[in-house]
Formats: structure tokens, C-alpha cells, sequence
């Protein structure tokens, strides 16, 4: 089921230390996400990027919707994907 809810999830991040942090807590977690987009790289999703207005943030692939802020536990993962986001 976590990798059912996770699926459609994207990874936001930038060059500042929160996304460094929250990179290296999802390289130690491994959430089932669909990726993961760096707003600091030329070939990034402007669309994504533009809409993301904090940094960490997780974003619906099907809705837009983002979650901003630090996931750091398997539990806090387990709750973005139960998040409704319709």
C-alpha cells in the first residue's frame, strides 16, 4: 500500500539546506515516489518549478497539489500519501 500511495508524488527541491536534508532522508527512507524534480538544474520542469513556492515540497503528478516541508520519518511518508488531493 505505501507504494501505491506514493506513486504519484514528486520530490521538489532547490539548492538550499532543507532540500539537501530532505534529499538525504528519502536516499536513507527510500519512499516509492515517482521522482524527484531540482528547480537548480537548466533542464528542470519550469511549470513545476514556478508553482513550488517553499522548498522542500512534494508534488501530486496528477493534481499539482504540493505539500511543503520536511518529511523525516516512514510515518510522515505513509501520511502524504493518505493526503486527499482532489
Amino acid at each position: 500500500m505505501f507504494a501505491d500511495t506514493l506513486g504519484k508524488w514528486i520530490l521538489v527541491v532547490d539548492t538550499d539546506a532543507y532540500s539537501k536534508e530532505q534529499m538525504q532522508i528519502c536516499m536513507r527512507i527510500k519512499p516509492p515516489i515517482k521522482g524527484v524534480e531540482d528547480c537548480s538544474r537548466s533542464d528542470a520542469n519550469g511549470e513545476l518549478c514556478r508553482e513550488t513556492r517553499f522548498f522542500p515540497s512534494f508534488c501530486h503528478e496528477d493534481t499539482k497539489a504540493c505539500v511543503a516541508g520536511l518529511r523525516t520519518t516512514r510515518e510522515s511518508f505513509v501520511e502524504l500519501g493518505e493526503l486527499k488531493t482532489r
